[in-house]
């Protein structure tokens, strides 16, 4: 999970929460709505971007924060959001975000300490 959003390849890390000491883990996913045919296949029609509202796939994300000794958790779903990664994602990193910066202030300011 970390590497989905914090590896180099990993297909949510545009969602990666960049503030230093920061950190979290998810996992994408969608949900299929419209099944694809073969007709759909052989007229290169398989992008759900391009399809009516209704027939658009789900966007999925499920993440924790911090990575490293997590105490938050996020889960969220968009009907006919398409991309897990590209629409879900980031919804989860203001979320996970907030959180963290809420705890921090809580504390007086000190930073999360990390569990290794």
């Amino acid at each position: 999970m970390d590497q989905v959003v914090n590896g180099p390849r990993g297909t949510a890390r545009a969602a990666a929460i960049r503030q230093a000491g920061f950190a979290m883990t998810g996992k994408s996913g969608t949900a299929q709505v419209k099944r694809i045919t073969q007709r759909d296949r052989d007229l290169k029609n398989t992008d759900s971007k391009k399809w009516e509202w209704n027939h658009r796939d789900h966007a999925l994300f499920i993440s924790y924060a911090p990575a490293h000794a997590p105490r938050y958790v996020c889960a969220v779903v968009v009907d006919h959001g398409v991309g897990g990664s590209s629409v879900a994602a980031p919804i989860c990193r203001d979320v996970l975000q907030e959180a963290q910066r809420r705890e921090i202030m809580k504390s007086g300011g000190a930073s999360i300490a990390h569990v290794d």
